[in-house]
């Protein structure tokens, strides 16, 4: 009799186990193809938008032309999480939206007017030089003794342990500043004297300095900032819209040193934890280089 209800007791205990089993994965299976969600294109590429929600941004990959601040009603039938955003497979446009203007001006001087008004009394304004922008074949990756010598500099600011190490730290990091964004030497070289392999160096030296400040000597920045006139707040953003907008220009003129920037950016999101939510926040109100932003933010 005991063997008879034992038996019984498991046979109704692996009855229950299969029921919830697929009432678990018929929960799942309807939950991810089923999903309908309601976004705002917030960029074009060759076939894909990508598109921003409340809770989450996509990327929908469609041969559709849609234009930015269009908003669709989706259904979702496939995600694919192993991309961020997440990546949706295959969609079903349900409804589309008139588009909205989501235009801005460039991310350099949104950035400009955020970090101004941080401190009203400061006079002087960074410099996003030209020398960024203009890209002769031959400024690419040829070193020269003037590449040696800025990163000899930037070697010995992060190497240096001995007495004096914190004063180093602070006359590397205004020295970095003043070299990338206001006409700043260092050992007799020009921003414009170097490689941009060694441009892309310097912003990673730039950062580095920048976090340790940041750790060791809080309000450092700000008080330099007031008196100098000068703006040494917001650093960080400052390198990393340099950094995208650089790479993008490069990837779409020079595709010797595309890989190596894109690369070079992966290890340094990976190192500060850059997020894709981050660089959404530098593009302030408006989405302007944000689909070149994703294809270096996600390496492809």
């Amino acid at each position: 009799m005991n063997q008879k209800r034992v038996k019984k007791f498991i046979f109704v205990g692996v009855l229950f186990l299969l029921f919830f089993i697929l009432v678990l994965s018929t929960f799942f299976f309807f939950r991810n193809s089923n999903k309908t969600i309601s976004a705002r294109v917030i960029g074009v590429g060759e076939g894909y938008v990508i598109l921003e929600t409340d809770q989450e941004d996509y990327i929908y990959r469609t041969q559709e032309n849609y234009e930015e601040g269009t908003h669709l009603s989706l259904k979702v039938l496939q995600e694919d999480s192993d991309e961020y955003p997440v990546l949706i497979e295959k969609g079903e446009v349900l409804e589309v939206y008139p588009s909205e203007s989501v235009s801005m001006s460039g991310s350099a001087d949104i950035v400009k007017d955020e970090v101004s008004n941080d401190f009203q009394n400061s006079t002087i304004e960074p410099s996003f030089s030209e020398s960024f922008n203009v890209l002769p074949e031959n400024s690419l990756s040829t070193e020269s003794s003037s590449d040696e010598a800025v990163i000899a500099y930037f070697e010995e600011v992060d190497t240096f342990s001995g007495a004096g190490k914190e004063n180093m730290i602070k006359e590397g990091f205004v020295t970095a500043v003043d070299f990338l964004f206001y006409q700043g030497t260092i050992r007799g070289v020009r921003l414009a004297d170097i490689t941009m392999k060694t441009k892309f160096l310097v912003m990673k030296y730039v950062l580095k300095l920048d976090q340790k400040i940041e750790e060791y000597f809080p309000g450092y920045k700000e008080s330099i900032s007031k008196t100098t006139k000068k703006l040494y707040t917001s650093v960080k953003e400052r390198i990393i819209i340099l950094y995208l907008n650089t790479t993008a220009s490069i990837c779409k003129n020079h595709g010797d040193l595309c890989e190596m920037a894109k690369n070079d950016f992966q290890s340094l999101k990976d190192s500060f934890g850059f997020t894709w939510q981050f660089l959404k926040n530098l593009a302030g109100t408006g989405v302007a280089n944000l689909k070149e932003w994703y294809e270096v933010f996600s390496g492809k």
